[in-house]
């Protein structure tokens, strides 16, 4: 939803600039329209992630939208996030306080989805400048959260040197949480 929200600003402030004052109703196949994730590819592409609808991409600027991953991810996304090399990482789960959930890696503009095993429900994702994933994690056994880092696009994660009440946004190199301390 944050970065929807950002997008929504984004877009605000540029349709402000250009002299528009009006929005165009767009999505012709998202047949969930509670959108909580989006993300931009190189090529132009969009994903949306969706409240308990799956995820989706455009490929005309959002005018016609197709469903992805299904079968694969679950229906609940809550993160999106696209790294330099056009690796797209979806978190999603079962219910969006779910007790099972995942985050999935797309190698290949999301024709082929491979489940990273993070070993927790992925509440939020982030990519910085180097390439790093970072993953707010939440362990569904006693709710609590932690930070993890990789630097191989996903095979491999380790500990944040942080501990951490709960994350809700990683983005841009930074981390929103309740509570950062050095552990």
């Amino acid at each position: 939803m944050r970065n929807f929200a950002l997008l929504l600003f984004a877009l605000s402030i540029t349709t402000l600039a250009m002299g528009m004052d009006q929005w165009i109703p767009s999505g012709a196949g998202l047949t969930n329209n509670r959108v909580n994730a989006l993300a931009l590819n190189t090529k132009g592409h969009i994903f949306a992630g969706t409240d308990g609808g799956g995820l989706f991409v455009s490929k005309d600027d959002g005018n016609q939208w197709a469903p992805i991953g299904a079968g694969v991810m679950l229906p609940y996304i809550t993160d999106i996030m696209i790294d330099e090399n056009d690796y797209i990482y979806v978190a999603s789960q079962t219910l969006y306080f779910a007790s099972e959930g995942g985050l999935f890696r797309s190698m290949d503009d999301g024709v082929e989805w491979t489940k990273l095993d993070v070993g927790y429900i992925v509440s939020a994702i982030g990519v910085n400048h180097s390439g790093d994933i970072y993953a707010g994690i939440v362990d569904p056994t006693d709710g609590s959260s932690s930070l993890i880092i990789s630097s191989d696009a996903g095979n491999s994660w380790y500990a944040s040197p942080f501990s951490v009440q709960s994350i809700s946004t990683i983005g841009f190199g930074f981390v929103t949480v309740s509570s950062l301390k050095r552990v």
